[in-house]
């Protein structure tokens, strides 16, 4: 083999070998920052001074699969109600009437029932099954949904 054909083969693996090290570089300058990401700050939930006490309880419909039956059930701010026939129980513990999300705080924009939401805690015999937001404009927007029963905001009960 002529020396310019060598020289060109040698070339040609220097090339490869330094495309082939940029590449690794690449990768693992994708993954580095990823794994230094500062962790997500906490949702808060904050009820505002005009929304605290004007609000009595719920309306929470339970669609049960197995039977078809849909039946609407009142639930008092801070109560545990238990699902009949079922391990389930849910809890309503906050009621916003115009939800917002400002950052990591969640919180009532008034007291005006433009997005109304309840914050629930679902168990089953004790375990925590789901804890988030029911949307009474939004049914299926972060609902709860299981195998047997699908649970949705319908109403809501003003404190008198």
């Amino acid at each position: 083999m002529g020396k310019t054909f060598q020289l060109f083969l040698l070339g040609l693996l220097s090339l490869g070998l330094v495309l082939s090290g940029c590449s690794q570089q690449e990768k693992t300058d994708k993954v580095a920052p990823a794994e230094t990401s500062p962790p997500k700050e906490a949702l808060k939930i904050f009820v505002p001074a005009e929304v605290k006490d004007r609000w009595h309880a719920v309306k929470i419909a339970i669609l049960d699969h197995t039977t078809g039956a849909e039946k609407t059930y009142t639930i008092a701010l801070g109560e545990t109600f238990q699902v009949p026939n079922s391990a389930l129980s849910l809890r309503v513990d906050t009621f916003l009437p115009a939800f917002i999300m400002n950052g990591s705080q969640m919180t009532s924009q008034s007291n005006e029932t433009r997005n109304p939401a309840a914050y629930v805690v679902v168990t089953d015999n004790q375990q925590p099954l789901f804890a988030g937001w029911l949307f009474s404009l939004y049914p299926d927007a972060h609902a709860f949904h299981d195998a047997r029963y699908n649970f949705n905001l319908t109403g809501y009960v003003p404190a008198r």
